[in-house]
């Protein structure tokens, strides 16, 4: 499969925005204003219950708010990519800052 993100992480708009301004850009297409992530703001929270937005075969952690914020859907989502897309590299393609 291709995964299509017009941001430069994993995440996008669920990338906090802290960790936006952290993340080097050069030769970025986007300016980090454009990044989907600064428009969010720390502890906002989805407003989807994470029984709704989970993989089914990728349990929340123990703990996660019932609404998740945006730092803990981040961190699944990456959690996720972790577990299941970086230890083969052809299992999926990323095409990263890529709109469609």
């Amino acid at each position: 499969p291709v995964l299509f993100e017009a941001a430069k992480t994993i995440g996008g708009a669920w990338t906090p925005s802290s960790a936006v301004l952290q993340t080097p850009s050069p030769g970025n297409k986007q300016n980090d204003d454009d990044h989907p992530a600064s428009k969010m703001w720390s502890g906002m929270r989805t407003n989807l219950s994470k029984y709704t937005c989970q993989f089914t075969d990728f349990p929340w952690p123990e703990g996660t708010s019932t609404f998740p914020t945006v730092e803990e859907m981040h961190d699944y989502l990456q959690s996720y990519s972790d577990t299941f897309l970086q230890d083969d590299p052809s299992s999926c393609e990323f095409l990263m800052q890529c709109r469609v």
